[in-house]
């Protein structure tokens, strides 16, 4: 009897499964070919829903992410030609919306990517040079925030075998986008009519002031410490003005190197022409004799280690970069079982085939800026002042010319400064304006005439922080713990 039953059981569900699979069958046996004809709510969208208009030669690979963007070949908003991309990005759900275009690379060939761009929102997006395929590496990609202007974004790469490669515009946020008169071109064999550029490209590379003019230093730890060792060991550990020893004019910059520990200094980016020679100079000095130290061009394929002594000497590399760009300088040198401190002076790049025997600073004047606030952060209410040091001669009517830009490109030049001076506030228009700013210097003679490198200081103006009442059981002000956050984010910011 229970045999039966369960026969009977799955015959009744076999046949359920079969009525099931006939979409509206009726009981007479007929089809209803009406789609949704109850009226059942519509699915949530999920998955790539991808329409629009691609201009011939492109393509969307946003497929495989959830996201909603639409394509248009717009007339209106045109930098060159007819036309333009127009790619508004609706919603980023997960993943990143993808524009692109396939280019076929070949090894050991330097290609430089061009692209016009422009947007409706202050969104950031990224211009990549990626692989085609997996496992879709990116050979070079650039950060851009977009304006309402049309902007110039380059990235430069060498290829490293023959393979497809993507010119590809990658947005990650709803914005929309303008795209025109985009390029890859391989100049691995262009001639550079530009007119050699002479003496020295780095500013302030005698350090009279310290690491200034864009010049950077980062100390890391290794073996599982934390960085608040480095504050440990040391009440600042971002290196002195040191003037006791100099290979050049009167100061040099120092850094000790604590065991497990490791430098590394920067210098700003400078401009160099393609495939020319250029040669960088640096005079160092160590604490102890036999001190390595990594010397390296970046992007010129020069990197070399040398060997540092207590006596001070100069050292120098060399090479070229296939495409014009800019480059910059690293110093490595990383932490024995003892402290080490090491020096540096007289730091110079120059286009040329080997480095000139001596030093010759960039310019006659070093300027160095500084914002005397944790974190370079002035609260409402608070006066924003600017700290000015110089190094070397001022000529009668000396002057700081100053500018201010804005995060969305805005500049607004500043009354000049006579010099010398060690001090000025910020005035109008900035004086209660929000936000970020970039505050960039140059010291100019009477006749404007340029003795210094451009000096670039970023800053903020926020409004002030909360205090906690008196008989809050953490008694402790947020602004002291804030600032006391902003200072450690700044040594942070100088030397992790």
């Amino acid at each position: 009897m229970r045999k039966k039953i369960f026969v009977l059981f799955n015959v009744m569900v076999a046949a359920c499964l079969c009525l099931s699979a006939i979409s509206g069958a009726s009981a007479s046996g007929t089809v209803n070919i009406l789609k949704n004809g109850g009226f059942e709510p519509m699915p949530k969208p999920s998955g790539a829903m991808i329409r629009g208009i691609i201009a011939e030669g492109w393509v969307d690979d946003s497929a495989w992410a959830d996201v909603s963007v639409e394509y248009a070949v717009d007339s209106q908003h045109v930098r060159s030609g007819t036309t333009s991309q127009r790619i508004a990005v609706e919603a980023v759900r997960s993943g990143a919306v993808q524009f692109a275009q396939k280019v076929d690379f070949r090894k050991d060939r330097a290609y430089v990517a061009s692209v016009w761009i422009r947007g409706s929102s202050s969104a950031t997006v990224s211009i990549a040079l990626r692989q085609y395929s997996a496992p879709w590496k990116e050979y070079a990609s650039v950060k851009h925030i977009l304006t309402d202007d049309w902007q110039q974004v380059k990235v430069r790469t060498v290829a490293v075998r023959d393979e497809p490669v993507y010119l590809m515009l990658i947005a990650s946020e709803a914005c929309t986008v303008w795209l025109d008169d985009a390029s890859v071109e391989d100049v691995t064999d262009k001639i550079n009519d530009l007119p050699p550029q002479k003496g020295n490209l780095l500013p302030n590379g005698s350090f009279e002031n310290g690491l200034t003019g864009g010049w950077g230093l980062r100390l890391r730890t290794s073996g599982g410490l934390p960085y608040t060792h480095l504050h440990e060991l040391s009440a600042d550990p971002r290196g002195v003005t040191d003037d006791s020893t100099s290979a050049e004019g009167n100061s040099s910059f120092g850094v000790a190197i604590f065991p497990m520990t490791s430098a590394l200094i920067s210098s700003p980016n400078v401009f160099c022409p393609g495939n020319r020679s250029h040669a960088f100079s640096v005079a160092l000095r160590a604490s102890r004799d036999n001190f390595g130290v990594e010397l390296e061009i970046e992007g010129m394929n020069a990197r070399k280690t040398v060997r540092v002594g207590t006596e001070w000497k100069r050292y120098e590399i060399s090479g070229s970069q296939p495409f014009e760009g800019k480059t910059r300088i690293w110093i490595r040198a990383n932490g024995s079982r003892d402290t080490t401190t090491l020096w540096i002076d007289a730091a110079q790049l120059e286009e040329a085939e080997e480095a000139s025997p001596e030093y010759i600073a960039a310019f006659p004047v070093e300027l160095s800026l500084w914002i005397p606030r944790p974190g370079s952060i002035v609260f409402d209410g608070e006066a924003a002042e600017l700290d000015i040091a110089t190094a070397g001669t001022l000529p009668a009517g000396s002057k700081l010319k100053l500018s201010c830009t804005d995060l969305y490109g805005k500049t607004v030049n500043l009354p000049d400064v006579t010099l010398p001076a060690s001090k000025v506030v910020i005035s109008q228009p900035l004086e209660n304006a929000r936000g970020i700013f970039r505050l960039s210097g140059t010291v100019s003679d009477s006749k404007d005439n340029k003795l210094s490198a451009t000096v670039d200081k970023i800053f903020a103006r926020l409004p002030p922080p909360r205090e906690l009442p008196a008989e809050n059981r953490f008694s402790v002000p947020t602004s002291r713990l804030l600032r006391k956050a902003l200072l450690l984010q700044r040594l942070s910011g100088s030397v992790g």
